[in-house]
């Protein structure tokens, strides 16, 4: 299904195991991971619920 390199999920798959526990978009998860895979962090945003996330700033 998804292969991973030295311990580290593709973005689709950290989203989507984010997505069970954490009741956001999915769409919001795939940002976040793509952001943390390339070093951009933290991840800024307007969304309030998702700025309740690890990770993310609320601007």
């Amino acid at each position: 299904m998804f292969r991973a390199t030295k311990g580290v999920f593709p973005t689709p798959a950290r989203a989507a195991l984010r997505y069970r526990a954490s009741g956001l978009g999915f769409s919001d998860l795939m940002i976040l991971a793509a952001a943390e895979r390339s070093g951009a962090h933290p991840l800024y945003t307007f969304d309030k619920k998702a700025a309740r996330t690890d990770g993310v700033k609320l601007l």
